[in-house]
């Protein structure tokens, strides 16, 4: 839950002499109160009647009440070299609210001590790391005052009248989240040229002489004037099932870029393919699958040599997920016909250290936030039953089903996706029976949360065989 106020704290530690008497603070009382309760869902209001007029009045005694917490603390972006980018909601806010700050803590996971302290006036936090060190990750964050939530005053002795109490921010308590990054190593790599087969029927990653030009091995991408050259690579990833019941946020795929012309820079963008069954050994340009890269939904730009390029292919490569079915993937140059724009790739049996991989960010059973807890609870012939329990979030709680091997597809959605003022808000379990399923078939389930503020992630599987 965000904090539920965001104007009312300005005035608080104001004596009694000064403008208003007590009836003029407790007519502007009712009046903010009004205007919050017409604002904000009745679930979304901590504060009562008293506490409202004390967030305004001036009074003898004050007492502390502490901010909402934040929602939705999730991963939004993991990338090489080693990158991490979290993301929370404070009630669709762009920024802290005048007067507040958001604190983040990155924690010891072993130890539960802080490592790092942050303050923060967006509602986001990237930082370097080491992927080749540390694999588990632990953040905190709460909205706190930037005054540190001091008392304006005494407490209250016993017996005091209520009128005579007024109330002061301090910080709310804490979000949390621990999350794991895995990766996986590229299961299989090649280029493809317009003018000639690089490989010249033999699938060596070595640099070689051609003529009076030596061509670096690895991946390609991108249009060199020697003459008309263009070249795409394709990658294949077979993505790791994962824990069990571990709830999986995003992922990306990293590339390598070994050389570029010098002063030039390249767009690179990646896209997601449909078929995954072209062979590396041979693969050419005529065979390979079609690409428009003027489709790719994310893009890279390599300015330089010795970098890591990453592209957030979060649904793509949880969808493919412990699959049968690996994930592929194209890469091609945005402007293939730009001379200079290419930019070359360290590729898997040339340089493994630096060969395409994939990161994934999840967290497992037992860590914040709670898994959706998805069971099968019934089975017909021509029917599943499933639960599951949900955070009150706003967004949508998806149920997704597919035959195995098959494609998925929603079956059942609740919310509709809008924040706060329009939005609904998720009921905090489920119990939904999936009908006219085939007899004697066997099912996969999963929920997807959806949300317009911090995104999309997935729950563990279940599956399902439909009786006789």
């Amino acid at each position: 839950m965000a904090h539920e106020l965001r104007t009312g704290f300005r005035f608080w530690g104001q004596s009694r002499s000064q403008q208003f008497g007590r009836q003029g603070w407790r007519l502007a009382a009712v009046v903010l109160a009004a205007l919050v309760f017409a604002v904000l869902p009745a679930d979304r209001i901590r504060l009562g009647a008293s506490q409202l007029q004390g967030l305004v009045g001036s009074y003898s005694y004050w007492l502390p009440t502490p901010l909402g917490q934040v929602s939705g603390l999730t991963v939004e972006e993991v990338y090489l070299p080693g990158r991490v980018r979290m993301r929370w909601d404070d009630m669709g806010a762009s920024y802290a609210p005048d007067g507040f700050h958001y604190s983040l803590q990155r924690m010891n996971p072993g130890t539960g001590t802080a490592m790092h302290y942050q303050t923060l006036w967006e509602p986001y936090w990237e930082e370097d790391v080491d992927f080749s060190t540390t694999t588990e990750f632990e953040y905190w964050v709460c909205l706190a005052p930037n005054s540190g939530g001091g008392s304006p005053g005494d407490p209250p002795p016993s017996g005091a009248d209520p009128a005579d109490i007024g109330y002061y921010p301090v910080a709310g308590p804490y979000a949390q989240l621990r999350f794991h990054v895995e990766n996986a190593a590229v299961s299989a790599n090649q280029v493809v040229d317009s003018r000639y087969d690089l490989r010249y029927g033999n699938p060596t990653p070595l640099d070689f002489q051609f003529g009076n030009r030596t061509y670096r091995g690895g991946l390609f991408v991108g249009y060199a004037n020697d003459p008309s050259r263009v070249a795409r690579s394709f990658l294949k990833f077979s993505i790791p099932a994962g824990v069990q019941d571990g709830v999986y946020f995003t992922g990306s795929v990293n590339a390598y870029a070994t050389a570029l012309l010098t002063g030039q820079s390249v767009e690179v963008g990646a896209q997601k393919i449909s078929t995954a069954t072209w062979d590396p050994a041979t693969l050419k340009w005529t065979a390979a699958p079609t690409v428009d890269p003027s489709q790719a939904p994310r893009r890279f730009t390599f300015s330089q040599a010795d970098t890591w390029g990453h592209w957030s292919l979060g649904a793509d490569i949880l969808n493919a997920q412990g699959t049968t079915d690996p994930l592929s993937v194209a890469l091609a140059s945005t402007n293939e016909n730009a001379s200079g724009q290419w930019v070359y790739l360290a590729k898997q049996e040339y340089d493994a250290d630096r060969a395409p991989r994939v990161l994934i960010a999840g967290h497992y059973p037992g860590e914040t936030p709670a898994t959706p807890n998805l069971a099968v609870q019934s089975v017909t012939s021509s029917s599943v039953t499933l639960t599951w329990n949900t955070p009150v979030v706003y967004g949508l709680s998806v149920l997704q089903m597919r035959p195995l091997g098959g494609s998925w597809q929603d079956v059942y959605t609740e919310g509709n996706g809008l924040s706060l003022g329009g939005g609904v808000i998720i009921p905090a379990s489920f119990n939904v029976p999936v009908n006219n399923l085939s007899a004697n078939t066997a099912y996969e389930f999963r929920v997807k949360a959806d949300t317009d503020t911090y995104g999309e992630y997935y729950s563990h599987r279940v599956q399902a065989t439909t009786a006789p």
